[in-house]
């Protein structure tokens, strides 16, 4: 095990120096805790700690009333908060119906520069309005319409119009909503009100650029519609293209017969859009599994558009197509003949002769790393190319291949595997070949620069204290609030602060989500090049001990385990897929009930698989019981896991592979292969962080009975039906 020096030895970020105040306890403890709240505040009239147990109390209250009377008390005593008490003050003023007192309080803070002040506007706004005081109203909207949260007071503004009797500024405002915010709530309103007042949605130009945001943004089913209804008006370019995104977007809304017909008899005088209507039509007929047709379209771009990229990336999708049903014999041929032209052809053609051992396999993986050095797939041409040189009696070759590709590509799964490769005793005698160094070095790789100051500069310090106190008040939203207005400064740090406080609270399924929005480049940064508090929140360790106890029992490795959760939950105990897979290793309903009566626990309830120990307990059971059935390999597992065993034991026997790596890489689906590569890059992951270190874990509650081993470790069973795959949106780094 290679041990590793981290980072940051002066960050101020222990978890396990971090405790739970008795405020904090008591506001987490619900409305019951109030009065013990109470008695804390009297017990320190002059302190923090009774500021906040006042703060907490109030959120407890039964009336805005009383809310507003303890957040009054609290709001001289705490300074260091006072924007964030004064907005509750406000909101408080809004529901007792003190409006004057509410639009006073909340537009003074609207005009600061506290995180909390776009809010501030909303309540000064919806204030004025209910003292029939539109103008006020419209006055602090045109002034801060930078700072206010959208589309939320463009439909206040043109609420207050409407009253102020402006119906011209009325019709902007909601134009402006129904054009620039086609999928929020209001936008359906704002159609509605701009019907009643007889207003036009907008110019031609504006709805068809409303129509591209539609499809762009991931609703292409209404989207073709907003182009259908904008299309007669178009001319030229721009009604070819609508034409065209019709289709396409029926296509993306699986609305497949119909974009195959339209798409089908359209014609386009756009050369490049032409070609992208054969292309989306080869797409299209994938689906539909129509050979023939797919054929016909090839041979049709190939003869009309040979050097246009969609020709190349139709050319892919047909040869996927091939290979998927395990035609090789048509599926090769087509990746060869457009690997000129597709960046993914040329690694299936390159692929394609490893896997069927030919002489040129080493010239064709290096002539795609050295082509295409930004590829997603250069760390497995690297790797591969590695293997290669080693077979044929080169280790200096494969020395200068594997270090320089864990050197570039640090955190992919190749990049792990090519670590252990520099382990090997040949490799690592040999010296690097010298000119394949300088080669390598000579390349445009892709390059991300990692942080080297973890240290919270004194304005992030500033933003933790504050937030440490609204987190003791159990004011969580708040929290975030105030330390997500330090992303542009230190965005890594941020993100930092961020997971820490969500798994102070206890949800470390948040805490990896922050990491991963705020600070996206924390994939590509070297192990070493961060502090271990910051890994720890990206790859958290919850309910450690029942899992590595299970891991131990059922003969699992614990971090492939973890590496699985985390890619599954992202150790979200309440965790619901969008097949119905539950909890933490998601498990299906039918498939818990299964294990549960053969494992013999008992009476089961599907609200038991969100449970940690129990969903741990099935999980880790149907892991080793698939292990027995896959010869003990994680890899055939971890397939099946999300594709299903039918699907792994054909493509088992498509090739002869020679590792683990070739079955990994020749996986004909991508979500299936990147979820492989996922889970045990994550399990290199907690391998390197926990494995040296047997007492760090993630101070997450653990909630249930007590783990329970019931029915043998290694029990041979009969499969459940076919586990479906969870929801894509869990498949992220």
């Amino acid at each position: 095990m290679r041990r590793f020096a981290f980072l940051g030895g002066a960050i101020l970020l222990s978890l396990s120096a971090q405790t739970t105040s008795p405020v904090e306890a008591l506001a987490r403890g619900g409305k019951t805790k109030r009065p013990a709240l109470l008695t804390l505040a009297a017990q320190h009239p002059k302190d923090d700690t009774g500021a906040v147990a006042l703060l907490a109390a109030a959120q407890l209250s039964p009336t805005p009333a009383e809310a507003l009377d303890l957040y009054q008390r609290a709001l001289p005593r705490l300074p260091r908060v006072r924007d964030y008490v004064s907005y509750l003050v406000a909101s408080s003023q809004y529901d007792t119906k003190n409006f004057a007192e509410a639009a006073k309080s909340a537009e003074a803070l609207a005009r600061t520069d506290s995180p909390i002040a776009p809010r501030a506007v909303l309540v000064a706004v919806r204030s004025y309005l209910q003292l029939q005081d539109p103008g006020s109203a419209i006055r602090l909207l045109e002034a801060l319409r930078a700072k206010a949260p959208q589309p939320t007071a463009e439909r206040l503004l043109a609420e207050a119009a409407e009253l102020a009797g402006d119906s011209a500024r009325t019709v902007a405002a909601y134009r402006r909503i129904f054009l620039h915010y086609p999928r929020s709530n209001e936008a359906g309103e704002s159609e509605k009100a701009l019907s009643r007042m007889g207003a036009s949605l907008g110019t031609t130009a504006e709805l068809f650029e409303r129509a591209k945001r539609l499809v762009d943004t991931g609703d292409p089913n209404r989207g073709a519609r907003a182009l259908e209804s904008v299309l007669p008006s178009l001319a030229g370019k721009d009604r070819e293209w609508a034409s065209l995104r019709i289709g396409y977007a029926d296509y993306l809304a699986r609305n497949t017969p119909t974009a195959y017909h339209h798409l089908r008899t359209l014609r386009l005088n756009t050369p490049e859009y032409e070609a992208e209507r054969l292309a989306i039509l080869v797409s299209i007929n994938r689906r539909l599994e129509k050979q023939a047709e797919i054929d016909a379209l090839i041979a049709e771009l190939s003869e009309r558009f040979p050097s246009s990229p969609k020709r190349g990336e139709a050319m892919a999708s047909a040869g996927d197509f091939y290979y998927n049903s395990n035609q090789q014999d048509r599926a090769e041929p087509i990746f060869q003949a457009c690997s000129a032209i597709s960046l993914r052809c040329d690694w299936k053609s390159a692929f394609a002769n490893l896997l069927h051992r030919r002489p040129d396999a080493f010239a064709r993986l290096s002539a795609h790393w050295r082509t295409y050095p930004s590829s997603p797939h250069a760390s497995a041409a690297l790797y591969f190319s590695g293997r290669l040189a080693e077979t044929n009696g080169d280790p200096a070759t494969a020395r200068a291949l594997y270090e320089h590709t864990s050197r570039t590509f640090p955190n992919h799964y190749y990049a792990m595997l090519c670590r252990r490769r520099l382990e090997d005793k040949a490799v690592a005698a040999a010296a690097p070949a010298p000119k394949l160094v300088t080669e390598l070095n000579s390349l445009k790789w892709p390059s991300v620069t990692a942080p080297t100051d973890y240290e919270l500069s004194p304005a992030s310090k500033s933003r933790e204290d504050r937030a440490n106190l609204l987190t003791e008040a159990a004011l969580d939203e708040y929290a975030e609030i105030e330390l997500r207005s330090g992303t542009k400064e230190q965005p890594h740090v941020t993100a930092m602060l961020m997971a820490k406080f969500a798994q102070r609270r206890g949800a470390p399924e948040r805490g990896i989500r922050l990491v991963k929005s705020l600070f996206p480049a924390y994939f590509a940064i070297p192990l070493e090049a961060a502090p271990f508090a910051f890994w720890q929140m990206a790859y958290p360790l919850p309910w450690r001990g029942n899992l590595e106890q299970l891991s131990r029992e059922r003969d699992l490795d614990p971090f492939i385990v973890a590496g699985l959760i985390r890619q599954e939950s992202e150790f979200d105990a309440a965790a619901v897929s969008r097949s119905n897979a539950r909890g933490l290793t998601q498990v299906m309903p039918a498939t818990g009930t299964w294990l549960a009566q053969k494992m013999g626990l008992g009476r089961f309830g599907i609200g038991m698989l969100h449970l940690p120990e129990t969903n741990l307990n099935l999980g880790t059971f149907y892991m080793r019981m698939m292990l027995n059935q896959l010869d003990q390999n994680w890899e055939y597992m971890l397939a099946a896991y999300n594709a299903g065993k039918g699907r792994v034991d054909k493509w088992r026997t498509w090739f002869d592979y020679r590792e683990p790596a070739e079955f990994v890489e020749s996986i004909p689906f991508d979500e299936t292969r990147n979820y492989v590569q996922v889970v045990l890059r994550n399990a290199d992951f907690y391998r390197r962080l926990y494995a040296t270190r047997p007492g760090a874990t993630t101070p997450t509650p653990v909630v249930g009975a007590p783990v329970s081993f019931i029915g043998p470790a290694r029990a041979k069973a009969k499969a459940p039906a076919k586990r479906v795959p969870a929801k894509t949106s869990r498949r992220k780094r």
